[in-house]
């Protein structure tokens, strides 16, 4: 909880670095139901979740379900520009 309310604190355009960075940290515990919050309260501050990430969570349907609205928006607009760019 302590941690939760420090990410909570963070600002998305000055502690970007920072958010960026705990998200590399936190996110291969992302498939851990005890620290997934970690992972998602990260995501939900950052105004852009980095590609890397975002093509991750597509694979993974149950993650995305628990995404919060805002990322998941992003995986699905990244998801359609790499199927319209197969297209290509």
């Amino acid at each position: 909880d302590n941690l939760l309310a420090r990410v909570s604190a963070l600002s998305a355009r000055s502690d970007k670095p920072r958010l960026e960075r705990l998200l590399a940290a936190s996110f291969p515990y992302l498939g851990m139901t005890e620290l997934r919050d970690v992972p998602l309260a990260v995501m939900e501050r950052l105004e852009a979740v980095p590609a890397v990430w975002l093509k991750q969570l597509a694979a993974d349907k149950e993650i995305f379900k628990d995404l919060p609205r805002s990322v998941q928006r992003q995986v699905w607009r990244l998801h359609a520009c790499m199927s319209l760019c197969l297209y290509v």
